[in-house]
């Protein structure tokens, strides 16, 4: 089979067509001085979870061995399918001298992390790794901003973008990491906006012509833009367009612009009528004297007042513990005040945990529940504490951000009393949110 048969739109549609939950990607390279139409394609696969079905990442398999990937390629692939939550295949059709690229979004079985890998390999057999870590803004456990590592020619555009607020309120960035270096910087725009929205601020790094040129996709849904860092020698931005495919195989690379372009527009107005347009406007500022409170002292500090574990509860303890048979010294009584919860909670349930303290009824839940939780807290200290223990967590206040998606439960305990607009917090958290349970 020759290298044009196997990277045509027909040949890929053996694999992808009629994967249950597929979306297909392209993209465009922004210069100084022209947009390059990068006729590099990505199909991402996800199991059905309904029929517990890893039906598309067979497929992806399947596709490694026809076109002869490397065997630690096809290795990786299937030992980390298992905990894969999407699978990527790239490539380029019509390419003679094309490079393949294998995506593997997975979940760490211990502590629920999620990683993202990439693996590039060539027709000469060699195979690169690269990694993604991802944070919500405004910045890493470690104080690392995205805008640290941007391109200097960029930093015009970048702090443009970010000014977006819908964007810093529900979304985050991605630092691609390669041969030991921050190579690249992607800012996520889950609601799939139109190019239009962002045009204004790509305008100020372009020339007439070039931009001229890139109007003529405004309407197309953009999923994510990619900078190049400071050890890019030539200033570039990538575009992303991605979607949901369904529906007839594209034949050509025009026919699956035009798909994507269709279906991520459909995506897009289904996001703003279920979602943002009924979000609240957010008359409030972050709470600083709260997130002042919580990082006023050492980690230390406070493990000397809440003990090691730092699991800690109010509540009014029955009869026999108040008697003495209650062993003070022990996490237990806490535990119990979460998982006395567990019934109310569905076995690896997906939770956002609004004001998560120091994680005490996240690991519980993770450890004991088997539930996939993401924490929010408005204390750096708690961020940076809580992320080097393992668990997911995003750094920001409540009340001035949303939710990053659809959770089977929005998780209060003992937090509450800390919201000012809190009818404005329930609306926001129905939402997102499937149930809510609160203590």
């Amino acid at each position: 089979m020759n290298s044009s048969e196997q990277l045509s739109f027909r040949f890929l549609g053996n694999f992808f067509h009629g994967v249950p939950q597929l979306h297909a990607e392209w993209s465009l390279r922004v210069r100084l001085s022209a947009i390059e139409e990068r006729r590099r394609i990505t199909f991402w696969a996800a199991p059905d979870s309904a029929l517990n079905d890893e039906a598309g990442f067979r497929s992806v398999e399947q596709l490694l061995r026809e076109i002869a990937a490397p065997e630690s390629v096809c290795e990786r692939q299937k030992r980390l399918a298992p905990d894969c939550l999407w699978q990527g295949f790239a490539t380029s059709p019509g390419t003679p001298d094309q490079k393949h690229v294998l995506y593997l979004h997975h979940r760490d079985r211990k502590t629920g992390k999620v990683h993202y890998d990439a693996v590039k390999w060539g027709p000469d057999g060699s195979v690169e790794l690269s990694c993604y870590e991802f944070s919500f803004f405004p910045c890493t456990p470690d104080g690392r901003k995205p805008a640290d590592h941007i391109h200097p020619d960029l930093s015009g555009v970048f702090d443009c973008l970010l000014e977006d607020s819908l964007l810093q309120s529900i979304s985050g960035f991605w630092l691609r990491h390669r041969y030991s270096k921050t190579d690249r910087v992607d800012l996520a725009f889950p609601w799939h906006p139109p190019l239009r929205k962002i045009l204004n601020a790509l305008k100020r790094f372009m020339p007439a012509a070039a931009f001229d040129a890139l109007k003529s996709y405004q309407f197309h849904p953009i999923r994510h833009v990619a900078f190049s860092t400071t050890y890019e020698t030539e200033p570039s931005m990538t575009v992303y367009f991605s979607a949901p495919l369904s529906g007839d195989w594209p034949p050509d690379f025009t026919s699956f612009q035009d798909a994507i372009r269709i279906s991520g527009t459909a995506l897009h107005h289904a996001i703003e009528k279920r979602f943002l347009e009924h979000i609240p406007p957010a008359a409030l500022t972050p709470n600083t004297c709260l997130e002042k409170f919580y990082n006023t002292s050492s980690v230390e500090t406070w493990q000397r007042v809440l003990g090691t574990t730092m699991h800690y509860h109010f509540g009014i303890f029955c009869h026999e513990e108040q008697e003495g048979s209650l062993n003070c010294s022990s996490d237990e009584p806490f535990d119990r005040a979460v998982t006395e919860l567990f019934e109310f909670i569905p076995y690896g349930s997906s939770i956002y945990d609004v004001g998560c303290g120091w994680g005490g009824p996240a690991r519980l839940l993770s450890r004991e529940h088997g539930c996939h939780v993401l924490s929010c807290t408005i204390s750096e200290t708690q961020y940076r504490y809580l992320s080097a223990s393992g668990l997911r967590v995003r750094y920001g206040d409540a009340e001035t951000t949303l939710p990053p998606g659809i959770f089977d439960c929005m998780l209060l305990i003992e937090s509450f009393e800390h919201m000012r607009d809190k009818v404005r917090l329930l609306h926001i958290l129905r939402l997102f949110g499937k149930k809510l349970v609160m203590l």
